[in-house]
């Protein structure tokens, strides 16, 4: 048997599938009051043989001839190599434990406050 979290997650994925529009289009299917897409993996195994017959190299081919009298410089590569800035944090073993003790804080606060409890002491706010 299913828990509630798999069987709300399905139960999601099929309304959406029959909700959207774009999922329906996509299925070649314009769906009439009261009818049902019952398979909601319908797109990914769509999405699946699409790609297990996708020729690329084919495909690769055929741009590079159609193009080929519109390109200059064949024996040249360029690349772009755009630098930006990013927020990236590494987590290292202080910023895990902090971030656990913060979480564990809220969800103690949060059980507290439903069960109309008197919170724990603690020096977190210190």
């Amino acid at each position: 048997m299913r828990d509630d979290k798999t069987a709300s997650r399905t139960t999601y994925k099929y309304i959406i599938l029959n909700l959207f529009y774009i999922y329906q289009i996509f299925c070649d299917t314009i769906l009439e009051p009261g009818e049902f897409i019952s398979n909601y993996k319908i797109v990914s195994q769509i999405r699946c043989e699409i790609a297990e017959n996708l020729a690329i190299d084919e495909l690769e081919s055929y741009l590079m001839e159609h193009w080929r009298p519109h390109m200059n410089d064949l024996d040249s590569i360029t690349c772009d190599a755009t630098c930006y800035e990013s927020y990236i944090r590494y987590p290292t073993d202080v910023k895990l434990l902090w971030e656990s003790v913060r979480w564990l804080f809220f969800r103690i606060k949060q059980i507290c406050n439903n069960k109309k409890i008197r919170m724990p002491r603690t020096k977190y706010n210190k």
